[in-house]
């Protein structure tokens, strides 16, 4: 280890502004307990932990170089090497700086690798070993037993990246996170003036996936979907079903099955990117059941808190569902449900029961507001819609309100 003298106090200086910066708090937490997914703003950490074998503990540790250090007092522990029942993934909102406070999970150890990808390509593979760190005589860490202040700082592993997902694997065995950080702007450099958010859609695919089998998350560019599935209660069917109104309809052919009412060890959240409409294309678990609620939270306000049923479904006479055995074509179609969101997280939660749920959509605000224009606009439809055992025939907006 090469040793270095300073008198710089122990802060890193920031020299950007927009940094998002991930820690695990003052407490420890013992496996089986720890949140669904950790964040900063639009910066999200999402967590795979089938054998419950995450857990977070207090210690500290210098992170840095020979000219500025930081401490930080607590880490997560995997418990192990990853795995599809044991990973990490970082949503970022844009282009940047990756930085990994990392240390080994065995101070003997010398083959622990750690390694950062993206987009199918790899940003950094390399041993995490003890043997990394530089000792600084630092003037804060001096006392009657160390008079020199001498202090071991472990480096910060910088990685440029782009908006999207990024995968953080450890092959081999266990690795100790004390943090991750995101720096906007190439390079770390100066930040950009903000980009309007990117749209995105997460569907679940045209095969059935076992419970226990799924990925740790599901994103299209920086729209995240994370879970929590500590049981293995999670699993992705083939089922098809129509959502929308009674102008115009999508059809979705498989769905997430959560398994369970929500809690610790089973949740869903999503990482928004900016401002706009989220909407969420979900059934009940059970179709006769009226009491199982869903309900989306953001930044400590309730945003939607419904009962979702099966009598939400209006009947729509569809041309394309017309057969033999369907003559007239009529067909369920539920409501897509739609809400106002921020950048940032947002929590789904089903405290009642289990929830299928189709699909999620991230409308930016700028695309939300040409569609509704675009609504008006668009020349009513003739339909014939049932809700609720009465018929309706006559004009409909693409809102699926009635025009006459």
């Amino acid at each position: 280890m090469k040793k270095f003298f300073t008198l710089i106090a122990t802060a890193l200086v920031a020299l950007t502004a927009s940094a998002e910066k991930i820690t695990f708090g003052d407490a420890a937490v013992a496996a089986g307990s720890l949140a669904a997914s950790y964040s900063d703003g639009s910066f999200v950490l999402s967590r795979v932990d089938n054998d419950n074998k995450h857990a977070i503990d207090l210690n500290n540790a210098y992170f840095g170089d020979a000219s500025a250090q930081e401490k930080l007092g607590s880490r997560l522990k995997v418990g192990g090497k990853s795995s599809a029942k044991n990973s990490l993934t970082i949503a970022v909102p844009s282009a940047g700086t990756l930085k990994v406070y990392v240390r080994t999970g065995s101070n003997s150890a010398t083959d622990r690798t750690l390694t950062l990808s993206q987009g199918g390509s790899t940003l950094y593979n390399k041993v995490v070993q003890e043997s990394d760190a530089i000792i600084v005589e630092m003037e804060s860490a001096k006392s009657e037993t160390n008079p020199t202040g001498e202090t071991k700082v472990y480096p910060i592993i910088s990685v440029p990246v782009t908006a999207g997902s990024v995968s953080v694997a450890y092959t081999v065995n266990s690795l100790n996170f004390y943090g991750f950080e995101f720096v906007a702007g190439e390079g770390g450099g100066e930040t950009p003036a903000p980009a309007a958010a990117d749209a995105g859609k997460i569907l679940f695919g045209d095969a059935a996936v076992a419970a226990g089998s799924l990925a740790a998350s599901y994103s299209d560019g920086s729209f995240v979907l994370s879970r929590v599935d500590n049981d293995n209660k999670h699993a992705i069917d083939l089922n098809n079903a129509y959502f929308g109104d009674a102008s115009a309809q999508e059809k979705l052919g498989s769905r997430l099955k959560v398994g369970g009412k929500s809690s610790a060890k089973n949740s869903l959240s999503l990482s928004i990117a900016g401002t706009g409409t989220l909407k969420v294309y979900v059934r009940t678990g059970s179709n006769s059941a009226t009491d199982r609620n869903l309900v989306l939270s953001q930044g400590g306000s309730t945003l939607y808190n419904k009962v979702v049923q099966e009598s939400d479904a209006i009947i729509v006479e569809m041309e394309s569902a017309k057969s033999e055995t369907n003559p007239t074509g009529e067909t369920k179609v539920y409501p897509v449900i739609s809400v106002p969101v921020t950048a940032g997280t947002v929590s789904i939660e089903y405290p009642v029961n289990s929830l299928n749920f189709y699909g999620f959509e991230f409308v930016p605000a700028s695309t939300a507001v040409e569609a509704v224009a675009e609504a008006k606009a668009e020349a009513p439809k003739v339909v014939k819609v049932i809700k609720n055992g009465k018929l309706y025939i006559g004009n409909f907006n693409v809102a699926g309100q009635q025009v006459k």
